[in-house]
């Protein structure tokens, strides 16, 4: 299922990038741009900043990520509350923290587990 994000103040991060792998079922996920093409980010520190998938592309297609500062619609891999801070689980979701070393972001919006919800990223 697609979904909208405000463009309003945002930049595409990775224009001119391509899915290194297939992504079309990770709209909203986290994600790092690699030598090699957009991956999955399966933590905070995975090869890169990570930032949101805006899109769904297959493996080769262009593909669109937000990074911080923005607002990004995002995946919640656990309950977030609005302010929690956040980080990328090892399942590329993105889940409240309590180690601001970690954190890429923090909760605009209060939301249960597998629910978007707006992600203000660092």
């Amino acid at each position: 299922m697609a979904f909208e994000v405000d463009k309003t103040g945002t930049e595409n991060l990775a224009a001119g990038t391509f899915a290194g792998e297939d992504l079309s079922t990770h709209q909203g996920k986290a994600v790092v741009v690699t030598g090699v093409g957009v991956k999955l980010a399966f933590s905070a520190v995975d090869s890169g900043r990570p930032g949101v998938l805006a899109n769904a592309p297959s493996s080769g297609q262009a593909a669109s990520v937000y990074g911080g500062p923005n607002i990004a619609i995002a995946k919640a891999g656990l309950a977030i509350a609005i302010g929690d801070h956040v980080t990328v689980s090892g399942s590329a979701y993105f889940t409240p923290t309590t180690s601001f070393t970690y954190a890429i972001g923090q909760g605009r919006t209060a939301v249960a587990s597998g629910v978007n919800f707006a992600l203000r990223l660092f």
